[in-house]
């Protein structure tokens, strides 16, 4: 499969970034209870192995957090998250099941939540009933289904940056029904740079905005515009480039490579393969350039010469010039 800077990508590494803030978001309650100075343990290649993903199970974002409490060294309690963005009758069963292998492994406190991204309505699963003759079991796990919040509710913790992505993931849903993704997403970088967070905070959640929230192929002037508007924001020509973490650096060097070596291979001798990478490369660089990225910025990123970016910045200012 080709890498894309994906929404599976970009919740498993926002929610890493910001995990403090996430559970504060969703449990204020608890918040002072957690040894946060202790950090926290992703626990993500144990659910893999938990729950292989396969045709019939395929994963879209799952995570096991491992955290520290404040009543002694050796407590400690386990945090569930799935974050669900398609309708799936078996969703229920799949918590459960989870939970009873991850109780079974390690005989913890665990919570479990569900994040429900999707856009179906009547989709909202909160619990797993069992039942045979004299046998019962109910497992409940909490869930925050976005389709069904109001744009309000993201203001309740105001002071949280986490209420900033999930009102990002909302908008992307409730865009067809006449909310202005470009406000939306302006909101959204404005709340973050007033929120006084630290730089490697506001990149991550920068990012989020940034790629979480697509606009459609014939609105491209609205990425240049939100890309404006970040630059209007810090005052800095650089900020145009503001915001791009190593996961979807990462992602883009991947795709540029996959793309080129199934070319090469086509044409089935080193060299193709060599042409092939090459271009995979080249077709990443116009789109970071046409994202309005600068040259610069895509030449660490990318990690290739300027001259090459440049050489690409030129054929696209010629197919402009051609189109007009």
């Amino acid at each position: 499969m080709t890498a894309k800077v994906t929404k599976d990508k970009l919740w498993k590494g926002i929610i890493e970034d910001c995990f403090e803030d996430f559970f504060r978001f969703f449990y204020p309650e608890w918040a002072d209870w957690i040894d946060f100075e202790r950090g926290m343990e992703f626990l993500d290649k144990e659910l893999e192995q938990l729950m292989p993903e396969s045709a019939d199970n395929p994963r879209y974002v799952d995570k096991l957090v491992k955290l520290h409490t404040k009543q002694g060294k050796e407590h400690w309690i386990l945090i569930h998250i799935e974050i669900q963005g398609y309708r799936d009758k078996d969703f229920a069963e799949r918590m459960f099941i989870y939970f009873y292998r991850i109780f079974d492994k390690h005989r913890r406190p665990i919570n479990a939540i569900a994040i429900l991204t999707d856009g179906s309505p009547g989709f909202h699963p909160q619990s797993f009933e069992y039942s045979f003759m004299n046998t019962r079991l109910a497992y409940h796990f909490d869930t925050y289904k976005l389709l069904e919040k109001k744009q309000a509710d993201f203001y309740l913790q105001s002071d949280n940056p986490f209420s900033i992505v999930l009102e990002t993931a909302w908008g992307s849903l409730k865009a067809k029904k006449g909310i202005k993704l470009l406000e939306l997403k302006k909101k959204a970088a404005r709340r973050l740079f007033q929120s006084g967070l630290t730089r490697k905070k506001v990149e991550s959640i920068l990012d989020f905005i940034r790629f979480y929230v697509k606009f459609n192929r014939w609105e491209k002037e609205n990425t240049f515009k939100f890309e404006r508007f970040i630059s209007e924001l810090t005052q800095n020509k650089e900020a145009m480039a503001f915001g791009v973490t190593e996961r979807i650096m990462e992602a883009l060097k991947e795709e540029a490579l996959e793309k080129g070596m199934k070319q090469g291979m086509k044409q089935g001798m080193e060299k193709g393969m060599e042409k092939g990478i090459e271009k995979g490369i080249r077709e990443s660089i116009a789109r970071l350039l046409q994202k309005g990225f600068l040259p610069e910025k895509v030449s660490d990123m990318l990690d290739v010469s300027l001259e090459m970016v440049a050489e690409v910045q030129e054929q696209l200012n010629q197919s402009s010039e051609e189109d007009e």
